[in-house]
């Protein structure tokens, strides 16, 4: 295991930040200097990720990203991680971001995965197709593997949310 604190602090001021941005329902079409394909795109989504070639081929697995207004892109489950997006006017998206694997509050975790998507975003904004791939090491830097996947995602609206109090997920059993 590795202690990652500078990555640790970062997710959570990066995380704080987007909370607050949420919180304040600040919307896109007041946020300046930004093209209609990154105003559609910044927000929360849920991402159904799909494992085509490597040791996970076959399975899926459910993801909860953030576009940020700023470029930073997040992953918020199964395992947090952050990096960066880009888009175009031909609503072609394009992210890289490091999740970490097996991630603990005392901020260790086992090894983790450079991820590296591109795709497109639905004309309306709420749907997101991309395919990509992610290159899995350990925490002493050693590639394990490569998993190359296909996404689908789609926009989770503040209204999907829960009214009041905080939002649960179920954790795996280890």
């Amino acid at each position: 295991m590795t202690n990652l604190p500078e990555l640790h602090l970062s997710i959570y001021l990066i995380t704080e930040s987007n909370t607050h941005m949420q919180r304040n329902e600040r919307h896109t079409d007041k946020i300046p200097l930004t093209t209609k394909t990154q105003a559609k795109l910044i927000g929360t989504w849920q991402v159904t990720v799909t494992f085509h070639e490597g040791p996970l081929q076959g399975q899926s697995e459910i993801s909860r990203v953030s576009f940020a207004p700023d470029h930073t892109f997040l992953i918020l489950l199964p395992n947090p991680g952050a990096g960066t997006w880009q888009s175009d006017v031909s609503d072609a998206i394009s992210f890289r971001f490091t999740e970490l694997l097996n991630y603990r509050a005392d901020g260790t975790c086992t090894g983790y995965v450079i991820v590296t998507a591109w795709g497109s975003l639905s004309q309306d904004g709420t749907s997101l197709t991309v395919s990509g791939q992610g290159e899995v090491y350990s925490a002493d830097g050693t590639h394990l593997a490569t998993n190359k996947t296909t996404a689908q995602g789609t926009r989770v609206r503040h209204n999907d949310l829960p009214a009041s109090g905080p939002l649960t997920f179920p954790i795996a059993a280890a």
